[in-house]
């Protein structure tokens, strides 16, 4: 090998050194952004991965009252569903954007909390829970079901009572999300039967493709208790 090949050899080594010091550096940098609270971070090998919010603390969650309940439920007499009191000031200041932008996401190793705000349109009004709702990894089609509801358990119908125009959350728990799962659906298999004597039950499309910070991001809406 003459002179000429050796320095051509070196030459393309280092090339290959800086191209590779590059991408991690540019990696390491998109982690480090929006002064620690970032929800999305990336890998030496630039791939995006999940970063998981802290523990919440016991109690963090705002419970809903229940003010009655009825030991003979039945899910087509609405006179019988229990009654639960709005939890005040556990959203700020603001109204209802969509659903879209109501949907908080709180990512822990143990679980995951989706927190959903919702409006009063008047003092009184009824909710349904599904034990059929799912996060579903948009990537891979994995579905998290949920798990367990603060409040009314799932696939109970019930009223929340309060003032018109107030804003609450509802809280449901799910699995942990892998932190390759960026990027999610959400939704439900199923919707309940209309009771008589009732408007019946919305039909929410699914929400798809929504990124994982965004929703992190939302949790700027909502108040834990300290």
């Amino acid at each position: 090998m003459n002179k000429i090949e050796r320095v051509m050899k070196t030459t393309e080594k280092l090339i290959m050194v800086l191209m590779l010091c590059m991408i991690f550096t540019v990696g390491y940098a998109q982690s480090d952004t929006n002064d620690g609270k970032e929800t999305a971070g990336w890998s030496p090998a630039g791939i995006q991965t999940l970063q998981y919010d802290k523990k919440l603390k016991k109690d963090a969650v705002a419970e809903p009252k229940l003010i009655s309940s009825q030991e003979n439920y039945d899910p087509m007499d609405y006179n019988t569903w229990p009654c639960f009191e709005v939890p005040a000031g556990t959203v700020k200041d603001g109204s209802s954007r969509g659903r879209k932008d109501d949907i908080i996401l709180l990512c822990t190793k143990k679980a995951t909390y989706l927190f959903e705000i919702h409006q009063m349109m008047w003092d009184k009004m009824y909710f349904y829970d599904s034990a059929t709702s799912f996060i579903r990894d948009s990537r891979t089609g994995q579905k998290y079901y949920v798990k367990d509801h603060v409040g009314a358990p799932l696939d109970v119908c019930y009223w929340m009572q309060g003032k018109a125009g107030q804003l609450f959350y509802s809280v449901s728990i799910y699995p942990p999300l892998p932190k390759t799962c960026t990027v999610v659906d959400i939704g439900q298999d199923s919707h309940p039967e209309t009771a008589p004597g009732t408007t019946g039950w919305a039909r929410q499309e699914t929400l798809m493709k929504i990124p994982v910070r965004e929703l992190q991001a939302n949790q700027r809406k909502i108040v834990l208790q300290k």
